[in-house]
């Protein structure tokens, strides 16, 4: 759309350069962030510690951008959410697009319109890491720093997968009950 940029990572990151905080960068000024899911999509390298795809997803929710999941031949259903790891249970609750061969032109088109309502800058947040292996106890907790201070929370529930986390993303601040 005039006046935007579009950046893909595979090939647009130059040779020498440090993958995370390149990437990191570009998403943070990125006003606009399309998950894209088609029906060959492999959910389980969501989960990988060293999933390029979970690290930019997670970023852009870090940076605040609006995201906008893109589904390609889902035929109006959302991947169900048991097929996200927990900590990006977050993508299929969003109001996602979907996209066709039948209709690709059109849905594209569609999307290119609705980019200058969707695309705002991405607000500043705070990151925090929450590990805790009943993340049920502090919904509310996190509820409310969310609504109130603006967190943007990643849950985890061992110190395993925290050290994952840890390796894939920044953070401002870790919570843990140990």
């Amino acid at each position: 759309a005039a006046g935007h940029r579009a950046f893909v990572d595979t090939g647009a990151i130059p040779a020498g350069s440090a993958f995370v905080p390149f990437i990191d960068e570009w998403i943070a000024g990125t006003d606009l962030f399309f998950v894209l899911i088609g029906p060959d999509f492999d959910f389980d390298q969501l989960a990988q510690a060293n999933s390029a795809v979970a690290f930019e997803w997670r970023r852009a929710r870090f940076h605040g951008c609006s995201v906008l999941p893109v589904l390609y031949e889902a035929h109006g259903r959302m991947p169900a959410t048991e097929r996200f790891p927990n900590q990006l249970r977050w993508v299929p609750a969003l109001n996602a697009h979907f996209v066709s061969d039948a209709s690709l032109s059109a849905d594209v088109d569609s999307i290119v319109g609705k980019v200058p309502a969707l695309a705002h800058a991405p607000r500043p947040s705070a990151h925090v890491l929450w590990i805790d292996d009943k993340p049920k106890n502090n919904v509310n907790e996190r509820r409310h720093l969310r609504a109130e201070a603006g967190l943007a929370f990643d849950n985890v529930v061992s110190t395993e997968e925290a050290k994952e986390q840890l390796r894939n993303a920044y953070y401002d601040l870790v919570i843990t009950d140990l």
